[in-house]
């Protein structure tokens, strides 16, 4: 079986959705890299954002969908890396 016919259409449109918003974070990401700075994220956006999608990993797993779930892992990556550089 290929992996085209495991993933639905709707959940490829979804990974497309997911990746593009993460390129939008590209630049906040290197910037926070570069200058090891991240006073413009406070620590209760960064807790919300985090367990926002720790949720939404959550709801992607009881519902079965993929998409749901690579995208609230990429997110929780992205976050828990500023919040890393915050806290350093």
């Amino acid at each position: 079986m290929s992996l085209y016919t495991m993933i639905s259409k709707l959940e490829i449109l979804g990974i497309v959705a997911t990746l593009i918003g993460v390129v939008s974070f590209a630049p906040v990401v290197n910037r926070v890299k570069k200058t090891k700075k991240a006073e413009d994220f406070p620590f209760i956006g960064l807790f919300f954002a985090l367990t926002s999608n720790l949720i939404w990993i959550y709801y992607g797993h009881i519902k079965g969908t993929r998409a749901t779930m690579f995208m609230g892992l990429c997110y929780v990556i992205i976050y828990g890396f500023i919040l890393s550089v915050k806290m350093s």
